[in-house]
């Protein structure tokens, strides 16, 4: 996952995680959702411990 950043008439790459689940239909609803809300890069990791955190608890 990738989150970039507008820079005048491009785009930077600010924070890339990788791989961290194997259900990519959730993957892109979180990326959906974090692009929707137009979150800060500085929230991904928080963001995908809470994906992570949910999808163990749902498997619990």
């Amino acid at each position: 996952m990738l989150a970039k950043q507008r820079f005048g008439q491009g785009w930077v790459t600010i924070a890339l995680v990788s791989a961290f689940s194997h259900d990519k239909r959730a993957v892109e609803q979180l990326a959906a959702r974090c692009t929707e809300l137009q979150l800060s890069p500085v929230y991904l990791p928080d963001v995908i411990q809470d994906f992570l955190t949910g999808c163990a608890l749902s498997y619990g």
